[in-house]
């Protein structure tokens, strides 16, 4: 279709494999040996996905970075897949998995961090991270409802001119208050991610709704953002102090491609009582949680008419 010649494509291989050794003017430059073992690795998410929960089908884990997501592993844990799995809704989408021959679904949102961060920046000026946690925790569960599409969004809708946008201001709105809103509104998202998840990972053999989810990425380095989020999802939550699960997926991913032992993921090492569980807040995000999943498609045709030429 757009006429590129096929020799100018890489071969396509089956999973993670070694493609090949390091040749002599590369390693030169590396300061690495002449022939070292070349891996097809995985993605950036297949990796991460990896580093953090391995390749067992119904886990699931969240990542919190600049970006975040929710990724489920729902195809065989071996065995080339047949064809190309359905996504339950077009803000989801699959993805092959850590090992290449692994279904993955992720339903990506374009600012969670980063919208988090903007907050702290706009509506505390001058308040670093722990600051900033400390008046989330003071300002209590909020009556707000915020997007933190900033730029646009991928899930849980899909809407390139979606914007970020606050209902429930008041006289009495406090800059703590919309900042924790910020924090609020990503774990609405994340839970409306997996509300539209949930009918393809009910029908995925060991996949458990209760079970508690591997939270990574910088949001998860916040005791207060990781607990908002596990009373907003309804779901107990582990915070991973995981900055290079990708570079750990990717060594598991290499380490079985060279036939080496295999290190365990990192969800592996969690302690249990750093599990955090839903806590009184729960009734009242599970309240607000409807009206806030509405606000994408109400808010579309305001999107359309503030698009920016």
């Amino acid at each position: 279709m757009l006429g590129v010649a096929a020799e100018l494509l890489p071969e396509l291989v089956d999973g993670v494999s070694v493609v090949g050794g390091l040749g002599r003017a590369a390693a030169g430059e590396l300061d690495l040996s002449v022939g070292l073992p070349l891996v097809h690795a995985p993605g950036d998410a297949a990796a991460v996905t990896g580093g953090l929960i391995g390749e067992r089908p119904g886990a699931v884990s969240i990542s919190l970075g600049t970006s975040g997501w929710v990724a489920a592993l729902t195809g065989p844990p071996s065995g080339p897949l047949t064809g190309p799995p359905s996504a339950p809704h077009e803000a989801v989408h699959h993805l092959l998995g850590p090992t290449g021959r692994e279904s993955l679904l992720i339903g990506a949102l374009l600012s969670a961090g980063a919208t988090v961060d903007w907050a702290r920046r706009t509506y505390l000026p001058g308040a670093g991270h722990l600051d900033a946690d400390a008046a989330a925790s003071r300002a209590g569960p909020t009556d707000l409802l915020m997007l933190p599409s900033l730029a646009g969004e991928r899930s849980p809708v899909r809407d390139p001119l979606a914007v970020g946008a606050v209902v429930g201001l008041r006289p009495d709105t406090t800059g703590a208050q919309l900042y924790r809103a910020a924090v609020e509104g990503v774990g609405y998202a994340l839970r409306r991610i997996l509300e539209i998840m949930e009918p393809r990972l009910a029908a995925v053999p060991g996949y458990d709704a209760s079970s508690w989810l591997p939270v990574s990425g910088g949001g998860a380095l916040s005791p207060v953002s990781a607990q908002i989020v596990a009373d907003v999802l309804g779901r107990p939550v582990a915070p991973v102090a995981a900055e290079h699960a990708g570079l750990h997926g990717a060594y598991r991913a290499a380490a079985a491609a060279l036939g080496a032992p295999v290190p365990a993921p990192l969800a592996a090492a969690v302690d249990p009582s750093t599990v955090l569980r839903p806590g009184a807040a729960r009734d009242h995000y599970d309240r607000l949680a409807g009206a806030h999943a509405q606000l994408w498609e109400l808010l579309r045709p305001t999107f359309r008419v503030l698009e920016r030429g």
